[in-house]
């Protein structure tokens, strides 16, 4: 059984429609023919009321989402339920949490991982995710959908990464600059210095 989870970087197209589930992340389905389930765990409700930003999409391209979701009766999870879209279902996550025993998220691709494990889902695949455009992806995103896969791997699960841009700019399993530490004549692993002003 094989979802395919398709983001919204290059490479999203390549995902098969003859081959497993597809699901979206956010509001990819806008521009994908084929979503069988939106994942989109941002808090829209506060969003929609100017509470909460969602980076790169305004509160126009929100609406035009949930209308969407609507229009097509597309499958959605999200953090809340709305009573005008029924096909808008919270996500799972105190089950999903007591199941894995893992509460580590921060992106939407973290919460599609996870939501495939509980689902039984036997192979999952990566289309449309670098994690590469912005330092909060790098920074923040990476680590945990690395520890979802590792979830995974550890589980069984065939886990794979596509990644059809012409300079595979995908960092999913690699270091930052893809050299392996202590292998490498010259390391470039960055250095982090931590200052406590206490003493």
């Amino acid at each position: 059984m094989r979802v395919n989870i398709l983001g919204c970087a290059p490479g999203w197209e390549e995902a098969p429609y003859d081959n497993g589930a597809r699901w979206g992340i956010n509001d990819v389905h806008k521009v994908a023919k084929q979503t069988d389930l939106a994942i989109d765990c941002h808090n829209l409700k506060r969003v929609m009321k100017g509470k909460e930003t969602l980076g790169r999409r305004s509160i126009e391209e929100v609406r035009e989402h949930l209308k969407l979701v609507k229009k097509k009766e597309l499958p959605m999870l999200c953090t809340t339920e709305f009573k005008n879209i029924p096909s808008i279902k919270r996500y799972p996550i105190e089950d999903v949490i007591k199941r894995f025993g893992s509460d580590y998220f921060s992106s939407g691709i973290d919460y599609a991982i996870a939501y495939a494990l509980y689902k039984g889902f036997t192979a999952i695949h990566l289309y449309g995710i670098l994690l590469c455009v912005t330092q909060d992806e790098y920074f923040a995103q990476k680590p945990s959908v690395e520890h979802w896969a590792g979830i995974a791997i550890g589980m069984g699960v065939e886990f794979k990464v596509h990644d059809s841009t012409a300079k595979k700019r995908c960092t999913l399993f690699k270091t930052k600059f893809g050299n392996l530490y202590g292998f490498n004549i010259e390391q470039k692993n960055p250095m982090y210095v931590f200052h406590d002003k206490g003493r």
